[in-house]
């Protein structure tokens, strides 16, 4: 499985000030959000509305130098969605949406959730799989 690489010595924070997804002003009222309700910074940005779920998670897949799919309008194939529990799609927050050979690729929406890193590993040798990343936001509603 590849290794995640983001921009060198910069934060996601830092990446998206410097490529302007935010203004010094919106960084301040999310931040001020973010202590008053607890939550990250991401998610202080998404209910101020500064950023949506697509512009953060398109912004996510350049930081992490992960391509990009759009599975809004794809039909997922069962050969790739059926390898994996919907009870662990659900709790990673990822789903397998193409199968070649040995080569599962995977979409997940949080490219820095280790847990999930290690849940693909795991999978990808227990089953001698090859995982393919990918970034994309997708509800595994939409399953």
């Amino acid at each position: 499985m590849a290794t995640l690489t983001a921009h060198q010595s910069k934060t996601f924070e830092q990446f998206l000030a410097d490529e302007g997804y935010f203004t010094a002003k919106q960084l301040l009222e999310a931040r001020g959000e973010q202590v008053k309700s607890r939550i990250p910074l991401e998610q202080a940005l998404l209910a101020l509305q500064i950023l949506d779920e697509e512009k953060l998670t398109r912004a996510k897949a350049v930081f992490f130098h992960l391509p990009y799919v759009d599975l809004r309008n794809q039909s997922l194939p069962k050969e790739a969605t059926s390898l994996i529990l919907r009870e662990t799609l659900e709790n990673y927050k990822f789903v397998p949406f193409a199968k070649t050979g040995n080569l599962l690729k995977v979409a997940l929406t949080n490219p820095t959730d280790l847990r999930a890193l290690e849940a693909l590993e795991f999978l990808a040798k227990k089953n001698k799989y090859r995982i393919e990343l990918e970034k994309r936001g997708y509800k595994v509603d939409d399953l």
